[in-house]
């Protein structure tokens, strides 16, 4: 799961961020090995930033997606939880998104 989170992540906002850090080591002239050390830096610190609005939007009471961070950490530690994740299969309005807020608020998928 923590593979494919990070590969949605990365795809989606995060290589603006990791290239950008890998590419003004770059025209600095360091080392070869230092871009690609801030290029894990930029993506690290790209992951954290997702992690983090995934994390609030749970707390704030906003609308989450059923693959972010904190549900699949939840899921990870209480996989009954899948039961109400997959109602959604069918048709979206049949998941209590409410019961998923409580339920990850609760265990460790916040942590």
């Amino acid at each position: 799961m923590k593979a494919e989170w990070t590969l949605k992540n990365i795809s989606a906002s995060g290589t603006l961020l990791t290239k950008g850090c890998q590419s003004s080591l770059i025209l600095a002239n360091h080392e070869i090995f230092v871009p690609k050390l801030a290029y894990i830096f930029g993506r690290n610190l790209a992951l954290a930033w997702q992690a983090s609005l995934e994390k609030d939007q749970i707390i704030k009471e906003e609308t989450f997606s059923l693959v972010s961070a904190p549900v699949m950490l939840h899921l990870q530690h209480d996989p009954d939880l899948y039961t109400e994740i997959e109602k959604g299969l069918s048709d979206q309005k049949k998941v209590n998104y409410d019961l998923i807020r409580k339920v990850v608020m609760s265990g460790p998928g916040l942590d």
